[in-house]
Order: C-alpha cells, then sequence, then structure tokens
C-alpha cells in the first residue's frame, strides 16, 4: 500500500524472523513471477492490500504461514547464494535447494500482524489471526452504531492494533489506549487481557470476550468525542463520562448485570459537579457506573452528552 513505510529486519510488531525488511503492518507477500525467478531484491517485494470484510467474513484471505516460509527461503539465497547453487564437500550431488526448505520449514515463524479494513466504516484492524480480525470488526460495529445514535459519528479512519502489552505508561488504560495524534487504539491482546485481569480485574469481573469488546467502545467513544468537541471545551472529564457510557451500554445485559451486581451500593452522579477529573482517578471502574446510571436518568441521555460536547466539564 502507498505510504508504508519499510522496516529493515522486522515485522509489524516487531517480531524477528528472518533477516530483511519487509512492509510494516502487511501481511508479507511475494509476486508469483518474482518467486517463479526466485529475485531476492526484496524492495521488488508486494504487499496485500488490506482486506475487507463483508458480513463478518473476510473477502480474501492468504496464508501467512506460507508468505513467511517463502519469505525465509529468500532471504537464506540472498545471504547464503553458494548454498543454493554449491555443491556439498565431497560430492558433485546439489543439495542447497533442499536444505534451505528443510531450514525454513523447522523454523517456529510467528505470523505478522495484517490489516483489514472493517465493512461499511473506516475503522482499520491490525492483528495476527483472522478470528481476532473479525472480532474486533464486529464489536466496532456495534460501538459505532452507539455513537451515531448519541450524535458522534465517527470521522475518518482510526486503526485498532491488538498488542501484548503497552510501550510506556499504561496506567490510566489497563487494556486500551487511543493516541488522538495518531489516530490509533492499542488494545491489549485477549490473551493479553486475560492475563491483566487476573492481577486487576476490571469492574472485578473475570476477562471475557464480552468485556474485553467493551474497551473498543470505550476508546471509539474517545476517538469520536475528540472529533466532535467544541473549540476551548475543557476535554479529559467528558470524554471519560462519553466512553464509560458507550462502554457499559454496548455490553451484554448478563455482564452489565454482573457489573450492577458489584457496584450494587454504588448511584448515579447527582449533577455535574460530582463529574469530576479526580474521582475518576480515584476509581475508573466506579466512575464508569455511576456516569451510566446517570447517563440512564430521563433527563439526561443524548441530550447530555451533546452539552457536554459543547461545553465540557471542568477537568
Amino acid at each position: 500500500m502507498a505510504g508504508r513505510t519499510q522496516i529493515p529486519g522486522r515485522f509489524s510488531e516487531g517480531i524477528r524472523v528472518c533477516p530483511g525488511g519487509v512492509h510494516k503492518k502487511s501481511l508479507v507477500t511475494v509476486p508469483l513471477r518474482r518467486l517463479i525467478y526466485i529475485n531476492p531484491v526484496l524492495a521488488n517485494l508486494g504487499s496485500l492490500p488490506p482486506r475487507h470484510y463483508a458480513q463478518g467474513r473476510p473477502a480474501f484471505a492468504v496464508s501467512r504461514e506460507l508468505k513467511l516460509f517463502l519469505i525465509c527461503v529468500i532471504h537464506v539465497y540472498r545471504v547464503l547464494p553458494n548454498l543454493l547453487w554449491g555443491p556439498l564437500e565431497g560430492g558433485d550431488v546439489r543439495f542447497g535447494p533442499l536444505l534451505i526448505v528443510v531450514l525454513c520449514a523447522a523454523m517456529p515463524l510467528t505470523p505478522a500482524a495484517s490489516e483489514v479494513v472493517c465493512v461499511d466504516s473506516q475503522i482499520v484492524v491490525v492483528a495476527q489471526t483472522d478470528v481476532d480480525h473479525e472480532s474486533i470488526c464486529l464489536a466496532a460495529r456495534k460501538a459505532l452504531t452507539f455513537l451515531v445514535s448519541i450524535g458522534l459519528e465517527m470521522r475518518g479512519r482510526v486503526t485498532i492494533k491488538l498488542v501484548d502489552r503497552f510501550m510506556g505508561d499504561a496506567s490510566d488504560h489497563a487494556i486500551g489506549q487511543y493516541d488522538s495524534r495518531r489516530h490509533e487504539i492499542s488494545l491489549l491482546s485477549y490473551d493479553a487481557a486475560l492475563k491483566a485481569s487476573r492481577e486487576q480485574p476490571a469492574f472485578h469481573l473475570p476477562m471475557s470476550r464480552d468485556l474485553w469488546h467493551s474497551y473498543v467502545s470505550h476508546e471509539l467513544a474517545h476517538a469520536a468525542a475528540l472529533q466532535h468537541f467544541a473549540p476551548g471545551v475543557p476535554t479529559f472529564t467528558s470524554s471519560e463520562y462519553i466512553a464509560a457510557v458507550a462502554q457499559l451500554a454496548t455490553l451484554s445485559p448478563t455482564t452489565r448485570e454482573g457489573i450492577f451486581q458489584n457496584y450494587r451500593d454504588v448511584e448515579a452522579f447527582d449533577n455535574e459537579n460530582e463529574i469530576s477529573h479526580l474521582y475518576y482517578l480515584m476509581n475508573p471502574c466506579m466512575f464508569a457506573v455511576k456516569a451510566y446510571l446517570h447517563y440512564l436518568k430521563p433527563e439526561n441521555g443524548p441530550r447530555f452528552i451533546n452539552r457536554l460536547i459543547q461545553r465540557g466539564v471542568p477537568n
């Protein structure tokens, strides 16, 4: 894809497989004509365009393992051309090609992450498996539908990238982070989220797919809210309120009821003055429950969201 950078010796998540260069954020591929001629010039390696999901299924799927295997073969040939064409010591039979195939087949190749553009949206998911692509696209679709219902239609492209850990300080968001400068959401993979939840369970619940998906809603709400805030409006606390509402609203009734049971003594915010930056910092999960209960009051709902967008609350 045009505009992508190439990172020598690295796949999109920094996973080193074979020496050489591949496209960032892309499932690597080798044009057929270059495989036929075994051309080792890596600058000419192509990449697939992002795949689009239609009705939850990929319109185009390619084996990552096969691609990585072929890349390995070309890299080994590039570094050790004599192995391919030179005879083994003590004989005239050239076993080089067979040795290369055996070498690359034995390597513990780790799939590179690939991009998928979710159908009917500008959400791009970067993940290693088709299951994760489909899962996050479905979660994003649910989140975007709710955001539209409260007047926060997403504008422009946002990338959701699954990671095993966060770079730097992730204390504010243990599961997800939104980078407004790059329009990119970093979300812990499900396995990483399971591990994190054992140490500090969100809402005092064990991690589940449904709860994990709710963090897609949370971070997309941050992205959408920041696109709509009026100039000069204090955004931090208001954005956290909106993200909390989106997160709890898109949960399944069963998971949401589990949260309410764990916070059965928590009541809604009485007024705007209680919706504070300090309260959020002291207990983000309790802040979320109080925000959602406040949103459910008949006098609030989408109208209050619009008031936050136009005026905000002090940070």
